[in-house]
């Protein structure tokens, strides 16, 4: 199976020039989220300003 969607390195160097701090949090490893243990790469991206 081929990756499907935008890799969090990709999509924070995206988001970077909004300003403020960029982070990707993985959420892969954590069971309890999807019920079972997947092998792909799944995150959240937080981006948070100084307004």
């Amino acid at each position: 199976m081929s990756p499907v969607g935008t890799p969090a390195d990709r999509l924070t160097a995206l988001l970077a020039p909004l300003g403020g701090r960029v982070s990707a949090e993985r959420l892969s490893d954590d069971v309890a989220l999807w019920g079972r243990e997947v092998d792909d790469g799944r995150y959240a991206v937080v981006v948070a300003t100084d307004d």
